[in-house]
């Protein structure tokens, strides 16, 4: 069918299709986690500009929560 222009077509992309349900899933656990149990973020002491910074590394935690499970 339809493979727009072959972009459809790449194994990358198929990949990242195929997780990223479980990704959405995963990111409010992860942050949750993240904020409330380990404490890991004071919203008080961090300035926006360091919030903003975190995640990335979220992003990166949850990409390979993912993968390994």
């Amino acid at each position: 069918g339809n493979d727009v222009f072959g972009v459809l077509r790449n194994g990358g992309l198929k990949f990242l299709g195929e997780i990223s349900y479980g990704i959405y899933l995963l990111h409010g656990l992860v942050l949750y986690i993240l904020f409330s149990m380990a404490g890991v973020f004071d919203f008080n002491r961090w300035s926006l500009l360091e919030y903003i910074a975190l995640f990335p590394g979220v992003l990166l935690l949850v990409f390979v929560w993912f993968s390994f499970s």
